[in-house]
């Protein structure tokens, strides 16, 4: 059983230990990890002090799309999103600092 455990932990990815910097491509992510990677995005964008950052959602068939606007639109920390203007497999955040 402990050792189940252990390779269990071993197969989460660490989100923070990926330096996402002022863009994050969600296509690298499994969709179950959308929310995590998101966030994360998100709290290292503000603790670096990048009031502007832009994730790539993909095109698609919206499901994608439909979840990072959810938890982009109650997300504390997020000041105002929208589409990154033609392209709309991404979109622009500007959050909050200090």
């Amino acid at each position: 059983m402990i050792m189940k455990e252990r390779q269990q932990d071993l197969e989460k990815p660490e989100y923070s230990q990926i330096d996402f910097g002022h863009e994050c491509d969600l296509h690298f992510f499994d969709p179950s990890e959308t929310a995590s990677v998101v966030n994360e995005f998100i709290r290292q964008a503000v603790s670096k002090g990048l009031s502007h950052i832009r994730l790539i959602h993909g095109k698609g068939r919206s499901v994608k799309r439909r979840e990072v606007y959810e938890i982009v639109s109650k997300h504390p920390d997020v000041v105002y999103f929208g589409k990154d203007g033609p392209n709309w497999g991404a979109i622009l955040i500007k959050v909050k600092l200090g």
